[in-house]
């Protein structure tokens, strides 16, 4: 009954604040001279948001344009106050001062800046500022102060069920109907695998390196067989997944809430675990690796590093794009 509750007043307080911006009330900030794509989805977690916002900064960066990861910088020490991770040249701060998601970021979008901060608003002007042609916002569908010019939302089939539930009930942060403002929906190709309608553009995780608990870069074939799983992330069950690409015996697996804030202890239980069912290393997460760097182990801990491959649709998702790899001011002097 209580949480029935709870989700209500969620809903209620989550319709209140968008209908803020559908009714003018609140004008969002848009940036002079920097294109702003947002990644983003009306349910909690598991939606693949960061890896896409990965893929998309990495992708612009090749393209030649000054490019700005920004996230929230969950749990680290400069959420609140925010600030400045990487300059492309991997991180300057530490995995507790950055947060996990935008410390590993900082190893996977190595020609990308990395900004943190829960003011959006101000941690964009400053990259605006600096620079920045372009701007992927990390979860930003529901943060509309800042402007946007490319709104992309992942889902999945139980977001648009009939029988959707606000969070705590369910998982929705946000009502179904608030996709009708996304400009692209997107999603995981085994999530819409058995579905008649789905997204327009899909994709899936593809390994692509190893990282030590230092986060040096290791080729896969260095991957011993007989692996145990560590995860604490909201669907570990993907994670299983694309470990399983790679040919290996999982031996025995350990399965942790999102964002878990590893103990000496649970170091111990993991890896006695582990040893105990003959595995030759523990393979995590490259967002939980930088969570389990302080501690010492007795066996190999590597953390997998993986890349999008988009599965449908890649020619659409890149045509939408393309266009903001020229900067603002230049496709204002064409149009003059």
């Amino acid at each position: 009954m209580f949480r029935s509750v709870l989700s209500h007043l969620f809903a209620t307080a989550s319709r209140m604040n968008m209908e803020r911006y559908d009714q003018g009330a609140v004008t969002p900030l848009i940036l002079p001279d920097t294109w702003v794509v947002s990644v983003g989805n009306i349910a909690v977690g598991g939606r693949g948001k960061s890896p896409l916002a990965c893929h998309l900064a990495n992708w612009f960066s090749a393209k030649g344009c000054e490019t700005t990861l920004l996230l929230r910088g969950y749990r680290g020490n400069m959420e609140r106050a925010g600030g400045l991770v990487s300059k492309g040249e991997g991180p300057l701060v530490s995995a507790v001062a950055a947060g996990d998601e935008a410390y590993a970021a900082a190893f996977q979008c190595p020609k990308v800046t990395i900004r943190v901060g829960k003011n959006r608003v101000e941690q964009a002007t400053c990259a605006s500022r600096a620079g920045a042609q372009v701007i992927v916002l990390d979860d930003g569908f529901q943060h509309r102060r800042l402007g946007r010019h490319l709104d992309i939302v992942s889902i999945t089939p139980d977001d648009v069920a009939p029988d959707a539930k606000f969070f705590p009930v369910g998982r929705l942060r946000e009502s179904p109907g608030s996709l009708a403002r996304a400009d692209l929906r997107v999603g995981y190709t085994d999530d819409w695998r058995n579905s008649e309608t789905t997204p327009p553009v899909l994709f899936e995780h593809q390994p692509n390196h190893l990282f030590t608990q230092t986060f040096q870069c290791l080729p896969l074939s260095t991957l011993p067989k007989r692996i145990h799983l560590l995860s604490a992330i909201e669907v570990p069950w993907r994670f299983t997944a694309t470990a399983m690409q790679l040919g290996i015996w999982v031996v025995s697996t350990s399965v942790f809430t999102d964002h878990h804030r590893f103990s000496s202890h649970d170091v111990r239980i993991v890896e006695k675990k582990a040893l105990r069912n003959g595995a030759e290393a523990i393979l995590t997460t490259a967002k939980d690796l930088p969570r389990l760097a302080p501690f010492s182990f007795d066996c190999p801990v590597l953390g997998l590093a993986t890349s999008l491959r988009i599965t449908h649709g890649e020619a659409l998702l890149h045509n939408r794009l393309v266009s903001f790899c020229v900067p603002l001011s230049a496709q204002k002097e064409t149009i003059c």
